[in-house]
């Protein structure tokens, strides 16, 4: 891979691609896949660590018979962790499955074991995004038990919105319907709930928002102070407060 920081379009890689070496041109691939593609499986070892430089993607679990998601990753994270972390090659315990059109770019996880094995700072960067990712998960398991589903609506739109560097969000009402084990007459009228509210505009295959801060109320989130869980800033720094100050992350 030619590519070093300013050439590369995942903030999490960013971070440390200066640690990389520079003969791993070889070792880089380069994967693009399509909506409602499987990534990773739950259970399954990960070939590769992959690192999405574009696109959308959810992160599934199954908990009592029912397929839930934990997670989205987008170009602020990585896929595949498991096996980077362990010495055989830890198994997924998320199911990954492509939300948007997703382009990566895949490591060796034994490279990736070996930079969070030899570089403090590699590893403190890797920590603290799984740190991040495990209180999303918190969070969106504390309100699948006790939020409406259109406060949930508005909480996957504001974490889409984000990690897609708030472009419009190119989803149909039947993955959402799949994301939220709903009925599709369901999220449709959750949909044009948060709309009536100004909030969103729903379109065919994609939702655009239009006011932040009615969709920080919808979901019931506080635009100022401490919030549930951090992400990126747009510099990659991953130990700045993701909810704070002008809103949502």
């Amino acid at each position: 891979m030619s590519s070093r920081r300013g050439e590369i379009n995942n903030d999490l890689l960013r971070e440390f691609v200066e640690f990389l070496p520079k003969e791993l041109g070889d070792q880089v691939v380069w994967l693009e896949f399509e909506p409602k593609q499987l990534l990773l499986g739950q259970g399954r070892m990960a070939q590769r660590t992959l690192f999405p430089v574009s696109g959308l993607i959810s992160c599934f679990r199954s908990l009592r018979h029912r397929r839930v998601e934990v997670h989205q990753v987008g170009r602020e994270g990585v896929l595949g962790l498991h096996a980077s972390l362990t010495l055989s090659g830890g198994e997924e315990t998320t199911t990954s499955i492509s939300i948007t059109p997703v382009r990566m770019i895949g490591l060796p996880p034994r490279l990736v074991r070996l930079l969070i094995m030899d570089q403090p700072q590699v590893r403190e960067i890797i920590y603290q995004y799984l740190h991040q990712q495990e209180l999303e998960t918190n969070e969106v398991l504390a309100r699948l038990a006790a939020c409406p589903l259109t406060a949930r609506l508005a909480f996957w739109i504001l974490r889409a919105d984000q990690k897609l560097g708030r472009d419009p969000i190119p989803v149909t009402h039947e993955i959402l319907s799949d994301i939220h084990c709903v009925r599709r007459p369901s999220i449709t009228d959750a949909l044009h709930e948060l709309e009536g509210l100004g909030a969103i505009k729903s379109l065919r295959r994609q939702i655009i928002v239009r006011d932040r801060e009615m969709l920080l109320h919808a979901a019931d989130i506080s635009a100022t102070g401490e919030q549930p869980f951090h992400s990126t800033e747009a510099d990659g720094r991953l130990n700045r407060p993701g909810f704070a100050g002008d809103g949502l992350l």
